[in-house]
C-alpha cells in the first residue's frame, strides 16, 4: 500500500482538475458568445517546461529543479506553517505525516521563514529527507522590506545553514 495510493490520488486529482478546467473554459466560451476566432486565441500549453533549455541555465551556480529532480512525476507543495514552542519546532514529524500521507496534499514542503530561527532546523531537514520529500524554499523573504510585516528582509543566524 505504501505511497501508491498517494501518487495515484494526486495524479487522479491533477487529471480531474485539468479536464474540469478545460470544460469550464469551453463552457465559458460557449455561454459568453465567443466565436471560433476569439476562442482560438486561448490556448492550453500542454508541454512540460524544462528549465535546462533556457539560455541562462548554464551560467548559474544554483540550478532550478527540473522534471528529472522530481522523478518525472508531478508533485504538489504544501505545509507552510509548522508549530513552534520556545524557539524549537515541535510535532513537525506529525504535521508532515498529515500533509504528505494522511491527506495527500503534497510532498514538497514550503515552510515560512520563522523556521530558520528555530534551534532544531536541521532536524526538520533530516525528517524531510528521511521521507524522500522535498524542501522547496523558505517562504517570506522579501529583500528591501523592513521589519513590521510578515514578509520582510532578515539575516539568518550564523551557522543555521
Amino acid at each position: 500500500m505504501g505511497s501508491e495510493p498517494r501518487i495515484t490520488s494526486a495524479v487522479t486529482v491533477a487529471s480531474t482538475f485539468n479536464v474540469a478546467g478545460f470544460l469550464l473554459l469551453l463552457l465559458f466560451s460557449v455561454c459568453s458568445g465567443l466565436g471560433a476566432e476569439e476562442f482560438s486565441a486561448h490556448r492550453i500549453y500542454p508541454h512540460l517546461l524544462d528549465p535546462r533549455e533556457h539560455p541562462d541555465y548554464a551560467r548559474r551556480a544554483v540550478k532550478p529543479p527540473s522534471w528529472d529532480t522530481f522523478g518525472n512525476v508531478t508533485h504538489f507543495a504544501s505545509l507552510r506553517g509548522l508549530p513552534e514552542a520556545e524557539g524549537r519546532l515541535v510535532d513537525y514529524a506529525e504535521e508532515i505525516e498529515k500533509y504528505v500521507n494522511t491527506f495527500s496534499l503534497g510532498d514538497v514542503i514550503w515552510p515560512a521563514y520563522p523556521v530558520i530561527f528555530t534551534s532544531n532546523l536541521g532536524d526538520l531537514a533530516d525528517e524531510i529527507k528521511r521521507r524522500n520529500a522535498f524542501l522547496f524554499d523558505i517562504w517570506g523573504y522579501v529583500p528591501g522590506s523592513g521589519p513590521g510585516g510578515y514578509w520582510q528582509q532578515f539575516k539568518p543566524p550564523a551557522g543555521v545553514f
